[in-house]
């Protein structure tokens, strides 16, 4: 198996992606990550979409250096989720890119919510993704509470690295099925 690395961060939106297929999901709609939901907060404004095109607008800039938010997150936190769900908002949401694993992470934490831990995520990825997409070797790495490192942690053949790119490339629809909107 091939190590996903940043690859998996399209895993992440992959399997946002089913659940907008199937109406689970709003990419576009504020006020989704509970921990951010409450009146005042200044990241309930934040939607999925902006996690997942890295235009949060929280302070997440990862500089692989070793000592950035980031890193710290992928090697010294058990609960990867809460630690990303701490950041602090330093623009508005769209005004500003900067890399991130951690706002995937938040977006798996979502993932984590509306689908289940290890086993529940797992079978959802293959049924609904994997499966039909031809992709029989791919592997999640999950964190100490259970949560998909959807930012980093992942493994595949190289043939299905190249079929999960088929996917995107052919807009989503594999043998004439839409898997993805």
């Amino acid at each position: 198996p091939v190590s996903g690395i940043s690859m998996t961060k399209s895993l992440t939106a992959a399997l946002a992606g089913v659940l907008v297929q199937e109406g689970a999901l709003d990419l576009k709609a504020p006020g989704q990550i509970a921990a951010w939901s409450r009146p005042g907060d200044p990241r309930r404004s934040i939607t999925v979409e902006n996690l997942l095109r890295m235009e949060s607008g929280l302070d997440f800039d990862e500089t692989n250096s070793g000592f950035d938010a980031n890193t710290h997150m992928l090697y010294l936190e058990d609960d990867m989720v809460a630690h990303a769900l701490r950041a602090n908002r330093i623009a508005a949401p769209g005004e500003r890119w900067a890399y991130s694993s951690s706002g995937i992470m938040v977006v798996d934490g979502l993932l984590r919510e509306k689908i289940g831990g290890p086993t529940e995520l797992t079978r959802f990825a293959r049924e609904k993704l994997f499966v039909p997409a031809g992709m029989a070797s791919m592997v999640f790495g999950f964190d100490a509470k259970g949560a998909f490192v959807g930012s980093t942690y992942s493994a595949a053949t190289a043939r299905d690295w190249a079929r999960f790119g088929e996917l995107f490339r052919n807009d989503g629809v594999v043998n004439g099925q839409r898997l993805l909107p």
